[in-house]
């Protein structure tokens, strides 16, 4: 029996695969293996799957070179809007009978209105110019990281989406597979943009992941066995805490995977497993808390907080790199600044270990404070005072002795740290 519009081929061959990579053990995409099934038999599901498809079609089409009115673009949107209208109308009429259960149809199609609302979008690429990222990252596409880290979240939905996940017990209890890693992934994003704890739990991809995942086990390691490291036990002598450097940690083995990747030096590299990595890395490291939450008995050293914010600018730039016009960096930048002068660097900068991390953390802040000239010559200057004693001149110094010690992908990162370390030295006249 024909039910309606059948799944566009755009997802079954270009979406779904993106969205939720085959691993290296599986046989297809989790989508594809566990929402193909589900969009041929469940119509409230596919008009939304359908939605979702559309949405992506037209977000390319609007990332290149097509304007707002583009005849295609008002075609795709013709379609979405009846995509849209469907869905919600069987959405509500599967909710309103108080005897049907909260199926993951239900729920796979509330995440296609929740994460897309897709008015606000076109909105921001009609009144915001593209910018260029603070930084060039690697994968960036990954997951389609690059496209739906655009879409603007649909409030109302979005509440429903939680709502419907908590009377169901909690992402454990979905089954179709891939769809608890995508609701999580889909929570990340939206946290990411706005600076806040994820609302929902990491789920993996992989689909013998293990749904508790902490960076410990993704590290392979326990604690003690970390603090043989040295860059773990280096950040942990300076007083940060112990869930920060296992993050650090974790960003640095993930960019040396992903460089060695990009080298074709990992031909064979399960993209499922990597997916996994990066977004649980984003997630342990926006659900950190910050200075000020933390028990002031056992609160860190005043470093913690300028470390915890220029991570968030790096991770944000480089590792879980969202697209320019929608990641908060202004603000972080601002933030990193208010945190610098309320820590006094000259009392963090006790030790060579502590003047190369602040070295690392003024740099990764001057550099993204491109776009906001106020705090650049902030940046500058503060490096240029931190630079002079400790003998740097040439950027190429300054890696060596600092940045590749801590965090630094020199495809990603060295036309944006030569750009800055230009001013530095001009500043020395």
């Amino acid at each position: 029996m024909n039910i309606g519009p059948s799944p566009d081929p755009i997802a079954l061959q270009v979406v779904w695969p993106g969205l939720t990579p085959r691993p290296l053990s599986g046989s297809e995409a989790a989508a594809i293996q566990g929402w193909f099934p589900m969009a041929l038999n469940d119509t409230v599901a596919l008009h939304s799957l359908l939605f979702g498809a559309l949405s992506h079609k037209r977000l390319n089409l609007l990332k290149g070179s097509a304007q707002p009115d583009d005849p295609a673009v008002a075609h795709l949107e013709m379609d979405m809007r009846r995509c849209e209208a469907e869905s919600i109308s069987l959405i509500n009429k599967a909710l309103r009978d108080s005897k049907n259960v909260i199926t993951d149809a239900v729920i796979v199609s509330v995440l296609a209105m929740a994460t897309n609302a897709w008015d606000s979008t076109l909105q921001r690429f009609q009144t915001q110019p593209a910018t260029q990222p603070i930084f060039d990252p690697l994968l960036k596409s990954l997951q389609w990281l690059d496209v739906y880290g655009l879409l603007s979240a649909h409030p109302v939905h979005a509440a429903g989406l939680v709502q419907l996940i908590a009377l169901r017990g909690g992402l454990n209890n979905i089954q179709t597979t891939g769809l608890a890693a995508i609701i999580s992934y889909s929570g990340v994003i939206q946290a990411s943009r706005t600076l806040t704890q994820p609302v929902f739990p990491f789920v993996p991809l992989a689909d013998d992941g293990d749904r508790t995942a902490t960076l410990w086990g993704m590290l392979g390691t326990c604690p003690n066995e970390l603090r043989d490291e040295f860059t773990y036990s280096s950040l942990f002598d300076l007083g940060l805490t112990t869930e920060l450097a296992v993050v650090w940690v974790a960003m640095q083995r993930y960019e040396h995977g992903v460089e060695r990747f990009v080298d074709g030096a990992l031909p064979d590299l399960d993209l499922a497993r990597l997916c996994d990595r990066r977004n649980l890395i984003q997630h342990t490291l926006l659900s950190l808390p910050s200075h000020a939450d933390l028990p002031s008995a056992t609160r860190p050293r005043p470093i913690y907080e300028p470390t915890r914010l220029a991570m968030l600018i790096y991770a944000l730039t480089v590792i879980f790199p969202l697209p320019a016009q929608t990641a908060p960096i202004p603000t972080l930048v601002r933030q990193l600044k208010s945190a610098l002068r309320q820590s006094d660097m000259r009392s963090i900068s006790s030790s060579p270990q502590a003047e190369r991390l602040l070295m690392w953390i003024l740099v990764i802040g001057g550099a993204a404070a491109r776009d906001v000239p106020e705090e650049r010559v902030w940046f500058v200057a503060a490096l240029r005072r931190l630079s002079s004693p400790l003998g740097i001149k040439k950027f190429e110094d300054l890696k060596k002795a600092v940045l590749k010690r801590i965090l630094w992908l020199d495809r990603a990162c060295d036309a944006a740290g030569k750009s800055l370390w230009a001013e530095v030295s001009a500043l020395g006249g």
